[in-house]
């Protein structure tokens, strides 16, 4: 992960200095690492890494959000054991993002339509995994959501 500090650095502190979080500013996986995983359980711990990278970088006076996206399905995706079958349904076409806000902000800018607390999923260095999902068009469209 040290390739990556540098990238990062630069990003966090352009954020910073322009307040781009106001307007949903984020990184995707891809842009800090072009080479990405085929196989979803890499490419999830890749991801996880980065989320890393990321709270140890930042003051504490922010919270980091790592958002992946799942496969878009004609069926809801089952949230039991989701952790277990996560690999099965992580969308590597459809790249990862980190965004990070103020804390005393972040709750205006976090979530969306109707989030599920995922209380038997544990994440390294986290405090919340969130499942959000949506249907549209007769396609659920779902994300997992990783918060400092």
């Amino acid at each position: 992960m040290d390739k990556y500090i540098s990238k990062i650095q630069k990003w966090i502190k352009d954020v910073i200095k322009q307040k781009s979080w106001k307007n949903y500013s984020h990184i995707h996986i891809d842009d800090i690492e072009s080479n990405l995983p085929t196989r979803p359980d890499e490419y999830y711990k890749l991801c996880i890494n980065v989320f890393i990278v990321f709270q140890q970088l930042l003051d504490k006076e922010f919270q980091t959000l790592l958002v992946i996206p799942l496969i878009a399905s004609e069926n809801p995706i089952p949230i039991s054991n989701l952790q277990k079958t996560l690999g099965k349904w992580i969308d590597i076409e459809d790249t990862a993002c980190i965004y990070f806000y103020p804390k005393t902000i972040a709750y205006k800018f976090m979530g969306i339509g109707d989030d599920i607390i995922l209380t038997d999923f544990n994440v390294e260095q986290s405090n919340k995994v969130i499942f959000n999902s949506y249907l549209e068009d007769g396609i659920y469209y779902s994300t997992i959501s990783i918060y400092s």
